[in-house]
């Protein structure tokens, strides 16, 4: 064990909360503010659970919600002296439906007609079809956009979420369409990824208890970014596999409503029966009275209290924007 790792294990020993996450056994959900080192937590327990947990030929899943999140991942872990595992995944949910779910099980079931080897759309391929789809309908872009409709393909999955979102009837019309014209092509796009991989494993014990065998444990960064077809995978993989979840994640930081991603995904996980769930409110980053200042802003007190910086002091300047997000932009690029 490298001496930075074991600095690293030194410093989440000695927060309670951290500690207690990392040496954690059981489905678990970490909420975890900005500065609280919830990445920290998440690579040490990926290296814990290999060390300790993990039998070869098992490994572990690491799902995130970009490409650039999990290269961070994979750096930290290098820095920590993780040695390559050849069973164990990092990356996105898209890369993760593809590699582990759609490619080895998809030609086993004809739910999709789908075409192997699998092909993907193109963004050009995308436009033309939800163009082709608005003009056969008699729609427009005023009546709906693209991220409206790719929106209500998300949030229309069904399964054991509780979370009521209401559906948009133009986009849904819309999103009927524009898959009828890709599938017709033989072509699927991201959407479809992750969509097909959770029906999959709803509907089949064999895709589950294929999944469950070569990871025992699934650890999931910025849960309140993914979406409501992730949350349904992850309820159903509770439920019906002996899989362990670790899931990390910060309702206040969710940001893509607009795709069908909201913080109740995370916190209905949270209160889930078989979840233990742990809250980080320590912060390692800022100063109390900026703390303060984002939990006003956010109407909420979260109870964070700054552990480092604490003789430092906030200076806020007020700005009025005229002219809405246009004169926002401008202000933070021209100052």
């Amino acid at each position: 064990m490298n001496e930075y790792r074991k600095s690293k294990i030194k410093q989440i020993l000695s927060d309670s909360q951290q500690a207690k996450a990392y040496l954690s056994k059981g489905n678990t959900t970490v909420i975890a503010g900005p500065g609280s080192g919830k990445t920290s937590v998440l690579t040490l327990k990926v290296l814990r659970l290999l060390e300790n947990d993990i039998r070869d030929p098992q490994g572990i899943g690491c799902i995130t919600y970009s490409r650039e999140a999990a290269r961070e991942i994979r750096e930290r872990l290098q820095l920590l002296g993780y040695k390559s595992h050849g069973n164990s995944f990092f990356g996105t949910v898209h890369s993760f439906c593809i590699a582990e779910v759609l490619i080895p099980f998809a030609k086993l079931y004809d739910y999709f007609n789908l075409h192997l080897p699998i092909k993907i759309a193109s963004n050009k391929d995308r436009n033309k079809f939800f163009n082709e789809a608005l003009s056969e309908l008699q729609f427009n872009t005023h009546d709906v956009s693209m991220t409206e409709m790719n929106r209500e393909r998300k949030i229309g999955i069904i399964g054991q979420s509780k979370i009521d979102i209401p559906s948009y009837d133009i986009a849904l019309k819309v999103a009927t369409k524009y898959e009828e014209l890709m599938h017709t092509k033989g072509l699927i796009d991201f959407d479809d990824i992750v969509n097909y991989s959770t029906i999959l494993i709803q509907k089949e014990e064999f895709v589950r208890k294929c999944i469950e065998a070569k990871f025992p444990w699934l650890l999931i960064d910025e849960y309140q970014d993914l979406g409501k077809p992730l949350h349904e995978i992850v309820l159903t993989l509770i439920l019906q596999t002996k899989i362990k979840i670790f899931a990390v994640g910060d309702p206040d930081q969710s940001i893509y409503g607009f795709q069908g991603a909201v913080p109740a995904y995370l916190e209905e996980l949270s209160s889930f029966n078989k979840i233990n769930k742990i809250v980080l409110l320590q912060n390692y980053r800022s100063n109390q009275e900026i703390i303060n200042a984002s939990e006003i802003v956010l109407e909420q007190n979260r109870g964070y209290k700054a552990v480092t910086r604490q003789a430092e002091r906030a200076e806020f300047q007020f700005h009025i924007c005229k002219s809405e997000m246009a004169d926002q932009f401008s202000l933070v690029t021209d100052t």
